[in-house]
């Protein structure tokens, strides 16, 4: 476990009333929601690591040191800090394009959502938990977790319908791209090509040249360059959804024709 690890699990015991609050903390919210809203600002006061120290002292848990010291907190809330502005641009300002990038077409701006994946991609053992909170379809702990991430009251089910439908909002080459890629990854799935598929989701560039010459659905497609699997599938986090579907999250079903 990492130190950020236990500090969701004791947000969480703390919040649902798993645990005695140490004594330097102050809780007076009635639901699990009002709670950690109180401990984020007293979190916000004397950091992630002292509050791991409280808790892990009240709940008798000895946690190596060597955790502590490899805790950058700070490095931590800057990427937090600027996934969030990122996420939330001034109203009424769009920043006008260089001169050489006039003729691009721009770069889709960064929702709440995304800046949530973000977060939750920093640490292995986040995404983890964030998997398994999605198929246990608890709604407080993705809250909790929405709250840690980009300080917003994020909803499961919100979420996952955005996820679900991602590509339907998308010009039409970001939908060809994850349609024709998913069917990809679904056929290795059933052929039990586990270490070829992580290869690809994670965006090896030599994993995927080599594939592209074998697949049937890639072989007859000039467009399908990694320059094109990069650009419309690896930079808008579908690997991460359909490592969430792979495991078992349970995505809302829609459908392309059903769409007006």
């Amino acid at each position: 476990m990492t130190l950020l690890d236990y500090y969701i699990r004791y947000l969480t015991q703390l919040s649902e009333g798993g645990m005695a609050a140490p004594d330097e903390l102050t809780l007076h919210g009635q639901s699990p929601e009002e709670r950690v809203m109180e401990l984020q600002k007293q979190v916000a006061a004397m950091g992630i690591p002292e509050f791991v120290r409280l808790c892990a002292k009240t709940a008798g848990e000895d946690i190596p040191q060597y955790l502590y010291d490899e805790f950058d907190q700070d490095a931590l809330l800057e990427t937090f800090r600027a996934l969030q502005q990122t996420s939330e641009p001034d109203a009424g300002q769009t920043p006008a394009p260089e001169p050489e990038e006039a003729e691009q077409s721009p770069a889709p701006r960064q929702n709440a959502y995304e800046a949530f994946l973000d977060c939750m991609s920093l640490e292995d053992s986040l995404l983890d938990y964030l998997i398994e909170v999605l198929k246990a379809d608890d709604g407080l702990a993705f809250f909790r977790l929405s709250q840690v991430a980009v300080r917003k009251e994020l909803k499961l089910a919100d979420f996952l319908y955005w996820f679900a439908t991602k590509e339907l909002y998308a010009d039409e080459a970001e939908r060809a791209c994850v349609t024709i890629m998913d069917a990809c990854f679904d056929r290795l799935a059933q052929e039990g090509e586990k270490e070829l598929l992580a290869a690809l989701l994670s965006g090896d560039k030599t994993t995927f040249q080599l594939y592209r010459c074998q697949a049937p659905e890639l072989q007859q497609l000039p467009a399908a360059t990694y320059e094109w699997y990069e650009t419309y599938y690896l930079d808008r986090y579908y690997p991460i959804r359909y490592m969430m579907k792979f495991r078992g999250v349970p995505f809302p079903a829609f459908s392309l024709e059903a769409q007006p």
